[in-house]
C-alpha cells in the first residue's frame, strides 16, 4: 500500500477537486464553470457516502473552516450519514449567481447552486427521497463547498460537540501538559473514528528536572527535549526543557513540540515508517519527509484549535518564532541525511500547509522536497 493509499485510508484525502483554471485573469466559460461544478459537488458528495469525512472537511471554503471546528464538523458527518445511510446522490441542475452564507451573511457574487437528489434512510426505516442543493463558491481555482444554515446552528453543533474548553489559563508546566496532551488525544480520536478505523493512544512520559528514563529506544537522559519512541509507542517530555520554552517562546511553542511529537505516533499508526536509506518499501519515507508530515499534522490541529477560540495571532506567531529560532537543520545537513528534518523555512511552510489546507495539505508528494 503506498503512503497515499494510507493518507486517503485514516484521513479521507481525495487528489483534487476539479479545477477552475489556475492561470491569473483566465476567462472561464459559464458551461465549464456548470460542468466543474457539478463534477466537483458529485466527488464531495461520494466522498459522504463512502464515509471519508475529513476530505469533505477539508475541502469547505476557507471561511466555513474558520467558523467551524473539524472536531465538530466530523461528528456532525458522523451523524448525519451514519442514521440515514444516503445512496449515491444525483446531479439534477447547476445554476450560476450570488450565494450569501447565512451564518457569516456574506454574498459571494461567482457562486454555484448544485441541486441534487438522494435516497437515504428514515427514521421509520423506510427508504425516501430528498431533493436539497449544495452551494459552492471557487477559491484557488476549485470550487469548495458551504455548511451550516444559520450561526445558531454552528454554535449549538459547537455547544454539543466541540471537546470542553478549560477555563482560564494552565497555572504552571504541568497543567499545560496536561491539557495539550488530552486535546491532541480527543483529535486523533475524532479524525480516525470518523474514517472507523482504530486509534490507539500513545503513552505519555514526563520526565521532570533532573532525571532520566530508559526507553525502547534509549535512556532520555536530561536535556532531551521530546521525542517519540516507535517501540514502545511513547512520548516522552523533557519538563525542565519544555518549561524553559514556554517562557521563553509562549505556551504554544510547548504545544507545537508535543503536537509534533504526537504526529510521529498517528504516523506509526498508520504504519509510516522512516527509512535510514533510500525508501524501499511502500510505506517507507525519508527522514526529512516524516519530519514535515507531523509538522504538518501539527498545522492540522492548531487550525482546529484555532476554530475552537483556543488560539490568536501571538500563538501562531510563538510557533513560527520557535521554529525558526531553534528547530530547522543547520546549514550544510544533506536533504538525504537519515535524521535530516527539514530547514526553518521549510518546516514552517509544512505547519501552515496542515493550517491552511488540512490533511490533504499533508501528502507526502506535495510536502517532500527530495521528490520530483
Amino acid at each position: 500500500m503506498r503512503i497515499v493509499a494510507v493518507l486517503v485510508m485514516v484521513f479521507g484525502i481525495m487528489a483534487s477537486s476539479i479545477g477552475l483554471g489556475h492561470a491569473s485573469g483566465q476567462v472561464v466559460s459559464n458551461e465549464v464553470k456548470m460542468q466543474a461544478a457539478a463534477q466537483t459537488a458529485q466527488s464531495y458528495l461520494d466522498a459522504a457516502v463512502a464515509g471519508n469525512y475529513n476530505a469533505l472537511f477539508d475541502y469547505m471554503h476557507p471561511d466555513v473552516l474558520a467558523e467551524v471546528p473539524r472536531s465538530v464538523a466530523l461528528q456532525i458527518f458522523s451523524q448525519i450519514y451514519g442514521q440515514t445511510k444516503p445512496g449515491k446522490a444525483v446531479i439534477k441542475d447547476v445554476q450560476l449567481g450570488s450565494y450569501t452564507w447565512p451564518v457569516n451573511n456574506k454574498t459571494y457574487d461567482d457562486a454555484a447552486q448544485v441541486t441534487y437528489t438522494q435516497e437515504f434512510t428514515g427514521q421509520d426505516g423506510k427508504k425516501q427521497t430528498l431533493e436539497t442543493m449544495m452551494y459552492l463558491v471557487p477559491f484557488q481555482g476549485q470550487y469548495r463547498w458551504f455548511f451550516g444554515n444559520s450561526r445558531a446552528y454552528i454554535a449549538d453543533a459547537s455547544a454539543r460537540f466541540a471537546p470542553p474548553k478549560q477555563e482560564g489559563t494552565p497555572s504552571d508546566i504541568t497543567e499545560l501538559l496536561k491539557f495539550v496532551v488530552n486535546d491532541l488525544d480527543t483529535f486523533y480520536k475524532g479524525s480516525f473514528s470518523a474514517q472507523q478505523m482504530q486509534y490507539t493512544s500513545p503513552g505519555v512520559k514526563i520526565v521532570p528536572p533532573g532525571r532520566s528514563a530508559m526507553t525502547a529506544c534509549g535512556p532520555a537522559a536530561p536535556g532531551f527535549w521530546a521525542f517519540y519512541c516507535p517501540p514502545d509507542k511513547t512520548v516522552y517530555l523533557d519538563q525542565a526543557f519544555l518549561d524553559d520554552l514556554n517562557k521563553e517562546y509562549g505556551d504554544f511553542a510547548v504545544a507545537f513540540v508535543v503536537g509534533h511529537e504526537w504526529a510521529h505516533h498517528v504516523q506509526t499508526e498508520m504504519g509510516i515508517d522512516r527509512s535510514q536509506r533510500r525508501p524501499s518499501k511502500p510505506n517507507e519515507v525519508y527522514s526529512i519527509e516524516l519530519e514535515l508530515m507531523a509538522d504538518c499534522l501539527t498545522g492540522v490541529w492548531s487550525r482546529d484549535m484555532d476554530a475552537r477560540d483556543f488560539l490568536d495571532l501571538q500563538d501562531l506567531a510563538e510557533a513560527s518564532a520557535f521554529i525558526f529560532a531553534r528547530l530547522g537543520d543547520p546549514n550544510g545537513i544533506d536533504e538525504f541525511d537519515p535524521q535530516a528534518h527539514g530547514n526553518a523555512e521549510q518546516r514552517t511552510d509544512a505547519f501552515s500547509d496542515g493550517y491552511d489546507g488540512g490533511y490533504m495539505g499533508c501528502s507526502v508528494n506535495g510536502l517532500s522536497p527530495v521528490r520530483s
